[in-house]
């Protein structure tokens, strides 16, 4: 459901949610972003902090979503509110699933911040399994897989090139595409790792406050930097995946130049 502008800005105001997120859902588009925002007490202890997050492009490979968030967290309750735009009903689920084995972690700043980071780690894994076997039909119909039968790629006329090769392009973007998102997972975990710090080691949340979450730091810590090795690991086989892929446009286009592909 849409509101109008001046609607969806009282409700942003209602949940102390960071004033840059209406310019952030609009503006960030495909480059994506996060930041954070505090306020202090007069004693110069911690407030409220607040996060906002746009994810570039859509995290899912089967259907088309632009997930936006902005959170606020209050030391008074010890709870997040916040808003989370473009979900889709599987996605309503799997963050329902996930709230209710991580309970005990919500009272913690960046429990839903490190949500979006699992969340955003799986999908991405789905979507690069899938262009790996979409590439290696693409090297079995062409025949250069090792053990691949023998190929009628030599006799192939233009239209079947021409096919051929616009799959190997749209593999080849896809690939590109998903090298932007887990550079962006990447990111998001660094800047989670110092958000943990800046909230553990800044002196800004009171002793009660700071004992109470200290064992859940550790455990998101633990987690966001597994995460982060993921997504680097994904990334440097999605850099390989587009190397293969480059050649594999390569040997079609060298085919296509035959005599007999015509």
């Amino acid at each position: 459901m849409a509101f109008k502008h001046n609607i969806f800005a009282e409700i942003s105001r209602a949940l102390h949610l960071p004033e840059t997120y209406l310019f952030m859902r609009a503006e960030a588009g495909g480059a994506g972003n996060y930041a954070k925002y505090s306020s202090f007490n007069n004693d110069g202890s911690l407030s409220r902090i607040g996060f906002v997050f746009r994810v570039p492009h859509s995290p899912r490979s089967d259907e088309k979503a632009i997930w936006s968030l902005a959170i606020s967290w209050s030391s008074s309750t010890g709870h997040s509110s916040g808003l989370w735009e473009g979900v889709s009903n599987a996605d309503i689920q799997e963050i329902s699933d996930y709230l209710t084995t991580k309970e005990s972690h919500f009272g913690h700043p960046i429990s839903i911040p490190t949500m979006l980071l699992d969340m955003l780690m799986v999908h991405y894994a789905s979507h690069r399994r899938k262009l790996v076997s979409s590439l290696f039909l693409l090297e079995t119909q062409l025949g250069i897989t090792r053990g691949a039968r023998k190929t009628d790629a030599w006799d192939w006329n233009y239209n079947i090139f021409r096919k051929f090769t616009k799959q190997c392009n749209g593999t080849y973007t896809d690939l590109v595409y998903l090298e932007r998102r887990l550079q962006f997972g990447s990111g998001l975990g660094k800047f989670l790792l110092s958000c943990l710090s800046y909230l553990d080691e800044g002196n800004i949340m009171s002793v009660e406050q700071s004992s109470k979450l200290q064992g859940i730091s550790r455990m998101m810590k633990e987690n966001i930097q597994n995460n982060e090795a993921f997504f680097e690991t994904q990334l440097q086989h999605v850099l390989c995946l587009q190397k293969r892929c480059q050649a594999l446009i390569t040997v079609v286009r060298k085919k296509s130049l035959l005599p007999n592909a015509t």
